[in-house]
């Protein structure tokens, strides 16, 4: 499986998911917990500025980034630009 498609969950959540289920979220490849981090001023190549969501899991240092997201996430109204996502790791 390439990176593209193990975070394409985690992706398509913190680009339009409810607060909740940010909150919730898990590092695909250890199931840990995922510090968010956006910039909606991240400077880009034609000189104008965008968003930036650096998504990094606290446990195995995996992750990835989001730049030049033309809106800001629903969830950042209500989370902030900065979020520790605490997944449910109760057995199931």
């Amino acid at each position: 499986m390439n990176k593209a498609s193990l975070w394409s969950g985690v992706l398509s959540a913190v680009q339009n998911g409810s607060a909740e289920e940010v909150k919730k979220l898990a590092c695909p490849k250890c199931g840990a917990g995922l510090s968010l981090k956006y910039d909606p001023l991240s400077p880009q190549p034609d000189a104008t500025t965008a968003g930036l969501l650096k998504i990094n899991c606290w446990s195995c240092v995996a992750g990835v980034f989001m730049d030049g997201l033309t809106h800001t996430p629903p969830w950042i109204e209500i989370l902030g630009p900065t979020v520790e996502t605490r997944p449910d790791t109760s057995p199931g």
